[in-house]
């Protein structure tokens, strides 16, 4: 279907890359890296979504459901749905029986493989609200999500991407004004934010994903919509230009797995 992912949040394992498919709907798709073709029906969320941050371990991926409509069609604000999958087997998401504790729109997510993160966003529907929360959780996890620290700048609609030792989150919306901000964390040490550098252009309703050395960063609302940049996750500084998307893309998803 066309879909408009609404900074929607991705995940993957090495073989497999899951998406929402449209914003106000439950459905999720999924894609073989390996094998070049359209997207498979996975399964329904709990909820119809307006947005979600995401992340995996390989195994289980987690959806922290940032806003969602009810049973009766209400729209919520809340962090209290986090929806669970085996990403191996498609079927539908269950209630994944822990919670965040901030309230956030259009926030973002990533892992380390061990630590699920949600970071920024905002406060109410209102470009002015953004904030600078990052909140973890561990996928074995007892209990519900805790503070980790605080981003270098309050945000929304911006994305990010992990390796296994740090979260880069880039670009964004900060008090309704884009930002070309890029920091930084070492997802298993809590504590606030790093600078790392900048991206070429103030973007917001970009996409994230990577390996273990790069992370690229695509679409988003500049002049060039087209843009693919990136940084090498090992060594702070600004990005660099990659190439171009076949088309102009606002609010798209990417995910990163093995190519065969």
């Amino acid at each position: 279907v066309a879909e408009r992912n609404y900074q929607n949040g991705n995940l993957s394992n090495k073989t497999r890359g899951i998406y929402s498919v449209a914003y106000n709907t439950k459905d999720l798709n999924y894609i073989t890296f390996a094998t070049t073709g359209s997207a498979t029906d996975f399964g329904d969320l709990t909820h119809k979504i307006y947005n979600f941050a995401a992340g995996s371990n390989g195994t289980l991926g987690l959806m922290q459901l940032t806003r969602y409509r009810d049973g009766s069609d209400n729209l919520i604000h809340s962090p209290a749905i986090i929806d669970k999958i085996t990403i191996a087997t498609a079927g539908n998401a269950t209630d994944f029986g822990y919670t965040m504790s901030v309230a956030t729109l259009d926030a973002t997510g990533l892992s380390d493989g061990t630590t699920f993160i949600k970071a920024g966003g905002a406060s109410s529907n209102s470009c002015s609200n953004t904030v600078n929360t990052i909140e973890k959780m561990t996928f074995d996890t007892s209990a519900n999500g805790s503070d980790f620290g605080d981003l270098t700048s309050t945000r929304y609609a911006f994305c990010g991407s992990a390796n296994l030792t740090y979260g880069i989150f880039a670009g964004g919306q900060s008090a309704c004004t884009n930002i070309n901000t890029i920091d930084y964390i070492t997802v298993a040490t809590p504590g606030n934010a790093t600078d790392f550098g900048d991206l070429s252009a103030a973007y917001n309703g970009h996409t994230a994903c990577c390996n273990a050395e790069r992370m690229t960063v695509s679409g988003g609302g500049t002049t060039n919509w087209t843009n693919i940049e990136y940084v090498t996750m090992a060594t702070p500084g600004n990005s660099t230009d990659f190439g171009d998307l076949l088309g102009d893309s606002i609010d798209p998803g990417a995910n990163s797995g093995n190519a065969s």
